[in-house]
Order: C-alpha cells, then structure tokens, then sequence
C-alpha cells in the first residue's frame, strides 16, 4: 500500500539540466513503513505528507533519501518535526537512509534524553 504526495519545484529555463519534481511516497512492506523521498527539494513548495492513517502505535519508519538530488532548510524542518511526531506516537524512527548532510541536520536538531531531562530539571528549579 503506498500513499503519493508531491509538489514541483520551480523550474530555471536556463538551467544545464531540467530540476527534477519534488515526490513524498509513503510504503508499508512486512510491518514497516517508509517515507520515500526522491527529486531536487530546493526551493520547493513540495510538503512530506502526514503519517497514513495505518501509521500508529509500535511500528518501524525509515526515511529514504537515495532519489534525493537536492535539499534545503525547509524539507530538514518538516523532518525534524515528522520525526518528532512519530517518535512521540510510539513509532521507532531510521535515518540511515537519508543522505549523511540531511541525517547529521536532524541528528543536531533532535535534543538527547539527558538534555530533556537537563531542561526539565532547569524549569522547575525555583528562580
């Protein structure tokens, strides 16, 4: 079963070689469930879709980046916020896949369970 979301990016006439389109595929196989990502992500109005309604509870997600040719600061955002989504649903989340600049970003962005727990200590300390 596989849900398709996908956005184009905007094209530069005078480019050497066409931008590829933007595509988000989501694929569930033997208990699994992937993201799919392929195309150039710059610059594009392209959104990773939400989680299938299937996607719940103890389930693996993996992010597939091979088909990537290009990413920005906005595709790495809705990641790291997706990621966070379905971690707090129960859902344990890989990154393997996606290309090492865009899985270092995420892997900096995501806060550890000992700076959680520094924070959560540093709020309740009287002031």
């Amino acid at each position: 079963m596989s849900f398709i979301a996908s956005a184009h990016a905007p094209t530069d006439t005078t480019a050497a070689e066409p931008a590829l389109q933007a595509m988000a595929l989501w694929q569930h196989a033997e208990g699994a469930w992937a993201l799919v990502l392929s195309g150039d992500w710059r610059d594009a109005a392209a959104v990773c879709p939400a989680p299938p309604p299937g996607l719940q509870g103890p389930v693996r997600v993996a992010f597939d980046g091979a088909g990537l040719h290009g990413w920005d600061a906005a595709p790495a955002a809705r990641l790291w916020e997706l990621q966070g989504e379905l971690r707090a649903s129960g859902a344990s989340v890989q990154t393997r896949g996606l290309p090492d600049g865009l899985r270092e970003v995420l892997q900096l962005a995501t806060p550890t369970p000992q700076a959680v727990g520094a924070t959560d200590a540093n709020a309740a300390a009287p002031g």
